[in-house]
């Protein structure tokens, strides 16, 4: 069933990969899909050799979106209008490095191809990241607001998808980046509200229209040959198409408690290049 390739070098970090800390342990056993009912693969050597190159990718494009959204949010720690606000964007800034601290060290599992790939990470900048959503200057601060308010919203669902993963590190590192982000979707609905009530709503609008398209490419194609594999495996919970519309309902509801009229569609959008498959 796994791998005979080398795992990667031991980290000198003292937890396992994907241990997050208190609170964040996973079922011994897959609980879905073909795998359900065997004990999780804890290393990188125990993943099924059919789903050894998903996850690979799944892991190297998460890991550099994390970075380059730090690429994006830099700028705004001297620029954000309050101290409050800078503080903020500091910890979020935090947060997204952590992330990607953790997903590189799950990558590390996956010996020269896992070493390989973070190089490939950290290498990675707004000009070269595939993602359209990670390539995209945040010069105003309504920007920052709807990215943290979307693409941080899209980051959610994805934890969302991945917490019951068959691969046991990166199910117990699912639970503190899920608090984290869903702190940044917090950040994001604060900021908003604040522009609404100052009677920025024409501002807020127009900059949820352009970026929604945006996140929902951020789920790839409707059908998708690795993501199905993805679900049968038991790696992800949901399909493409299954997790955008679970952030379309998402992102209707908070639309209309934030009272800005914008229609999120119920049908799928038609998402740009980019996205992962």
């Amino acid at each position: 069933m796994g791998r005979t390739s080398e795992r990667g070098p031991a980290s000198t970090d003292a937890r396992p990969p994907g241990e997050a800390g208190p609170g964040t342990t996973a079922p011994r056993t897959v609980s879905r899909g073909r795998y359900a009912g065997m004990r999780r693969f804890e290393t990188a050597l125990d993943v099924p050799d059919e789903l050894a190159p998903i996850l690979l990718r799944m892991l190297s494009v998460q890991a550099s979106c994390e970075l380059v959204s730090v690429q994006q949010f830099r700028g705004w720690l001297n620029l954000a209008p309050t101290i409050e606000d800078r503080w903020t964007m500091a910890r979020i800034i935090a947060d997204e490095t952590r992330h990607g601290l953790e997903l590189c060290r799950l990558l590390g599992d996956f010996g020269e191809e896992g070493a390989r790939a973070v190089d490939d990470v950290l290498a990675a900048t707004t000009d070269t990241i595939p993602a359209p959503a990670f390539r995209i200057s945040l010069d105003r601060w309504v920007d920052v607001a709807v990215f943290l308010y979307l693409i941080d919203r899209v980051g959610l669902a994805q934890n969302d998808n991945l917490s019951d993963a068959c691969y046991a590190p990166l199910a117990r590192a699912m639970p503190q980046m899920r608090r984290e982000e869903q702190l940044h979707v917090g950040v994001g609905t604060r900021l908003l509200t604040q522009m609404v009530r100052a009677g920025q709503v024409d501002d807020v609008v127009e900059a949820i229209e352009r970026w929604l398209p945006i996140a929902v490419g951020m789920f790839g194609p409707e059908t998708s040959a690795s993501a199905t594999l993805a679900v049968d495996g038991g790696l992800k919970r949901w399909d493409n198409g299954d997790a955008r519309d679970r952030y379309l309902t998402a992102v209707a509801g908070a639309v209309e408690d934030l009272g800005v009229p914008v229609r999120v569609p119920t049908a799928r959008l038609t998402p740009p290049p980019g996205g992962p498959t």
